[in-house]
């Protein structure tokens, strides 16, 4: 889940930071089943740096609200050929430091994106639920 009002490599999410925010969280976890583009059961499109950006996203909240106490739990993944450089964008951004590992499918699964009109759209009908909470 990402924070909406800061989408993540195109992705609208459903606003965890926020979530986490209201509820001032005294400890961040966060699962990844790593639903990436490869996933066959999910088909998120997510890809490498989704899972950047959204490690930041937590991280940084983490450390806003909890003291930086976070638990990350790695569960599943279903693309044993895709998920290590899901993971490894994971680790990399916990620790600050980038490898000389690229992310072999990044470009592919970047051309699969919403365009900028459906990401508007995205982001409309997500805002207008968020009021309707």
């Amino acid at each position: 889940l990402l924070d909406r009002r800061q989408p993540a490599e195109g992705h609208i999410g459903l606003g965890i930071t926020t979530f986490m925010d209201q509820h001032q969280a005294a400890l961040a976890q966060a699962l990844g089943g790593f639903a990436h583009a490869v996933d066959p059961l999910a088909r998120m499109l997510l890809h490498s740096d989704s899972f950047r950006a959204m490690t930041r996203q937590v991280r940084e909240a983490a450390e806003r609200l909890c003291q930086g106490r976070l638990v990350l739990v790695h569960e599943g993944g279903y693309s044993e050929a895709y998920v290590p450089f899901c993971g490894l964008a994971t680790v990399e951004e916990l620790a600050g430091v980038r490898t000389a590992v690229t992310d072999p499918m990044l470009e592919f699964i970047r051309l699969q994106q919403p365009n900028p009109e459906f990401q508007a759209f995205q982001r409309q009908l997500l805002d207008r639920q968020a009021e309707a909470l």
